[in-house]
């Protein structure tokens, strides 16, 4: 286990759960995102979510497991602190997936 990480699931299964979470990807889809990341707003297309969520700040895994539990997820103030949590919990999106899955690559921050 090395340096402090905790072990988790494998990352196809966070994979798998954002499939099963986020379906085909048509605006409802995207809505019901922005609803469950706590924006009051019913943004009108696609384009105008994609831009709400790159002022987000929240770990992929945690989020799902919000939603699991139907509550909001915990949402970093910062990039950087989004960062440290990440590393520390070892709770990482696989990036190369993230390009064909929507709304993940813009959830998605560089983490180095």
């Amino acid at each position: 286990m090395g340096r402090g990480k905790k072990r988790n699931r494998p990352t196809k299964e966070v994979v798998e759960r954002w499939k099963h979470y986020f379906g085909e990807g048509n605006l409802e889809d995207w809505q019901r995102l922005c609803k469950d990341l706590g924006f009051d707003d019913v943004f009108s297309s696609k384009t105008k979510c994609r831009e709400a969520l790159k002022s987000i700040n929240v770990n992929i895994w945690d989020f799902l497991d919000a939603v699991d539990e139907g509550r909001l997820p915990h949402m970093f103030p910062t990039k950087q602190e989004l960062v440290r949590h990440t590393w520390s919990t070892g709770r990482v999106f696989p990036k190369s997936e993230a390009k064909n899955m929507g709304p993940v690559a813009a959830l998605l921050k560089m983490l180095r």
